[in-house]
C-alpha cells in the first residue's frame, strides 16, 4: 500500500510539473507573438497582414547618425513578405527622427514597396518606435494609403538588430 502511495505522489508531481512546463511554454511563445517574433521580422495585422523579414541585416540594415543636421534615421530595405490581398513582395521601412530613443505617436515611420511604381504606403498614426544604436522595436498603428483611400488601420510589431551604425557628416 506504501509503494502506491509513493508512486501516486510522483505521478501527482510530474503531472504539475508538466502542466507547468507547458504552461512557461505557452508564456514564451505568446510573448514571442506579441514582440513580433524574431528579431529582423515585422508581423503586419488587420485586413492587409502577413510577416515581413529582413533576410540580410548585414547588408540591408541601415542606421544612419547625421550629425550635421541632427536627424537619425533607420532603413531596413529589402523586407520579404507577402501582405494579404496586395502584391508587393519586396517592401521597406523607414523612420527619421532627431536623435535616438523611444518615440510615442511619431509620425515619421513608413511602411512601402520597394517598387516606386506602386503607390501604396503605410504611414505611423500612432504607437511606439524605440531605437537605440544597432537595435530597436516599434509596435505601431500605421494607415494604409494607396492614393484612393486612407481609412484602414493596421497594427505593425517588430524588432531589428543592425550590425553596423554609419556615422555621415
Amino acid at each position: 500500500m506504501e509503494t502506491f502511495k509513493g508512486r501516486r505522489a510522483r505521478a501527482r508531481v510530474s503531472f504539475t510539473a508538466v502542466v507547468l512546463l507547458a504552461g512557461i511554454a505557452g508564456l514564451v511563445s505568446t510573448a514571442t507573438a506579441a514582440t513580433g517574433g524574431s528579431v529582423n521580422t515585422f508581423v503586419v495585422s488587420g485586413k492587409y497582414h502577413g510577416t515581413l523579414t529582413l533576410t540580410n541585416p548585414k547588408k540591408d540594415c541601415y542606421i544612419d547618425e547625421i550629425s550635421n543636421i541632427h536627424l537619425d534615421s533607420i532603413r531596413l530595405d529589402p523586407l520579404t513578405g507577402v501582405l494579404s490581398g496586395l502584391k508587393p513582395k519586396s517592401w521597406f521601412f523607414v523612420v527619421t527622427e532627431p536623435k535616438q530613443g523611444s518615440f510615442v505617436n511619431g509620425k515619421t515611420a513608413r511602411l512601402r514597396p520597394d517598387n516606386n511604381n506602386v503607390d501604396i504606403t503605410f504611414s505611423q498614426t500612432s504607437g511606439t518606435i524605440k531605437f537605440e544604436g544597432k537595435t530597436g522595436s516599434l509596435n505601431m498603428k500605421v494607415v494604409f494609403n494607396n492614393g484612393f483611400e486612407n481609412t484602414v488601420t493596421e497594427t505593425v510589431i517588430g524588432t531589428w538588430s543592425c550590425p553596423v551604425v554609419n556615422h555621415l557628416g
